[in-house]
């Protein structure tokens, strides 16, 4: 759009120069140099606004790369790869995640290929969620599990100690067998009618 405002002026201007050059040959001067103000004033907009573009066009590559880098590697990002990735020197890269790690609380990991940095992560923060919840039921359970293996110990006891006032608990008499090897005879019990 600026070009072609550019373009504009620049025709306008020839075309005021021209007319200036046939009918007032005094003015043509002050036309021409209007003229040459105007196109140097756009020029300069325009150059100002190639850099606003530039700076933009960099804010979102380097924002893509970010997006990109932090959920495949769940919130870990290292400044050489967003860097290649982004095209953008490193050095700029170090600063802007410095200053967005001190933002976001970002933590700095040395590693032999440099430092990387890792940020809050929601994969991260479920999985840890889900750590900590499977933690603490398996500890419930170990406390149900001796809970309940105490109770069983006390059950016993007062199982025993109710048997043995009852008299159930002693030993159970032997069947008295007749020394001549006969079947002992039940003392006038009736099978068949008892069973009935």
């Amino acid at each position: 759009m600026i070009q072609k405002l550019l373009g504009g002026i620049a025709g306008v201007g020839i075309a005021g120069a021209l007319t200036a050059a046939f009918l007032q040959p005094a003015v043509l001067a002050p036309v021409i140099s209007a003229t040459g103000g105007a196109m140097g004033a756009t020029a300069a907009c325009m150059g100002f606004k190639k850099k606003d573009e530039e700076a933009t066009n960099e804010a979102n590559r380097v924002s893509s790369a970010f997006s990109y880098l932090y959920e495949t590697n769940r919130g870990l990002v290292a400044p050489n790869q967003l860097s290649l990735l982004s095209g953008v020197p490193l050095d700029r890269i170090e600063r802007f995640l410095s200053a967005l790690s001190n933002e976001q609380g970002g933590q700095f990991i040395p590693t032999n290929a440099g430092p990387i940095v890792n940020f809050p992560h929601p994969a991260n923060m479920l999985q840890e969620m889900t750590n900590n919840s499977a933690n603490w039921a398996q500890e419930q359970i170990n406390q149900i599990g001796i809970e309940n293996a105490q109770l069983k110990k006390q059950m016993a006891l007062i199982n025993a100690a109710r048997m043995s006032k009852a008299g159930v608990g002693g030993p159970v008499p032997k069947p008295q067998v007749p020394t001549n090897g006969a079947a002992p005879q039940p003392n006038n019990v009736e099978p068949w009618n008892s069973l009935l």
